[in-house]
């Protein structure tokens, strides 16, 4: 592995874990701050919301700016953000932060998602796609077990203190990063997003993910309250450590692929893909930690295959225009999960967690019928 690859691996995992570092520890900041479960799962939901937006135009400003460049800012505001959520006297500037962090990761994650399939063979793109996968999903759980483990050990503040210097260390980094000779994209105008969502396999691989995320960021940024509602000592390291399930889609994007091979067609491994995701969202009735954390494996095989799957498909038929197919991909994927975060809490208040499954399952249904006419358009 060369060291720009290196680089860029480092980078994806640290700009993930950034985003879902106080996602084991949202008990803990409702407290801290004083606010109702819907309002500290807010702290997730508002950094989610720019990258809902955000990603479309990025796109546009890797055609005029350095991706490098673009990279070494953007992870710079990061730390700080950290290091403002860390010292924030208040609930209001904690979410000015977290807003500021959604902000600044949009530019991060279409460099990045652009960067992995420029530079793969046409053959490869497939391939690349589940490599970043991957390395997402080390990020997202890496972020989470550094809060849990250094909130229970040390304080709250602990993870985002270390978030910021671990980011000021990849800023650093990045300006060895040597990438843009290899990317070649196109100047399309504006037209070039209604030309995509124009086309079906685009419109509803974009709609399935979704409804997929959006039932994703539900489950698991409530799981934290669920799990203190069985057993209300538990520790934010044993919270943190039930992600540990999370981990299996690193595995599970890598052998995407191979599953539609297998299967004789995308839109086969897509389906079975959502069988499980659906019947593992349906487990998350029983109450018991233990068997939650099982489930995890399940409800993460699920959503990484269909992450990859679709993301590899968009990404195969894009052409020369990946960065705005991708950040298209990542606004939808990213609204979804903004809804997500933040929509079931409310409902998990009013009508409880196995009311709350049943709606997100009822989400997967509407996934089903989009993921079903992909092919055919």
């Amino acid at each position: 592995m060369g060291s720009s690859q290196f680089i860029l691996l480092i980078t994806t995992v640290l700009s993930f874990a950034s985003l879902y570092v106080l996602q084991p520890i949202l008990p803990s900041l409702s407290r801290v701050f004083g606010v109702s479960q819907a309002d500290a799962t807010l702290l997730v939901s508002i950094s989610m919301f720019p990258l809902a937006v955000a990603p479309i135009f990025y796109g546009y400003f890797l055609r005029s700016i350095s991706a490098r460049r673009l990279l070494i800012i953007t992870v710079t505001v990061m730390a700080v953000t950290q290091l403002v959520f860390a010292y924030a006297p208040g609930y209001q500037v904690a979410l000015a932060s977290r807003f500021v962090l959604g902000l600044a990761l949009p530019a991060s994650f279409t460099a990045l998602m652009t960067i992995f399939a420029s530079l793969a063979p046409a053959e490869k793109v497939r391939q690349a796609m589940g490599v970043y996968i991957a390395t997402t999903i080390v990020g997202g759980f890496a972020g989470r077990i550094l809060g849990g483990v250094l909130t229970a050990t040390l304080n709250w503040q602990a993870p985002f203190i270390t978030m910021a210097v671990l980011l000021s260390i990849n800023a650093f980094l990045l300006t060895r990063l040597d990438v843009d000779r290899g990317m070649q994209i196109s100047r399309p105008g504006f037209s070039i997003i209604s030309t995509t969502l124009a086309r079906g396999e685009f419109l509803y691989s974009y709609l399935t993910i979704f409804c997929v995320f959006f039932v994703f960021a539900g489950v698991l940024n409530n799981l934290p309250f669920r799990l203190e509602e069985i057993d209300p000592g538990i520790r934010e390291s044993a919270i943190a450590m039930i992600y540990s399930g999370y981990l299996i889609g690193i595995v599970t994007a890598l052998g995407a692929n191979r599953l539609s091979v297998l299967l004789g067609s995308e839109t086969r491994a897509l389906i079975m893909a959502l069988v499980v995701y659906f019947i593992a969202t349906a487990l998350f009735a029983i109450a018991s930690p233990s068997a939650l954390l099982i489930n995890v494996f399940i409800f993460s095989i699920g959503m990484f295959a269909v992450h990859s799957i679709l993301s590899a498909g968009v990404n195969h038929r894009a052409g020369d225009n990946k960065s705005v197919v991708n950040g298209l991909y990542i606004a939808i994927y990213y609204t979804g999960g903004s809804l997500g975060a933040w929509l079931p809490a409310y409902l998990y208040s009013t009508l409880g967690w196995n009311n709350l499954l049943h709606a997100l399952n009822g989400v997967l249904v509407i996934a089903f019928m989009t993921s079903l006419r992909i092919r055919r358009g």
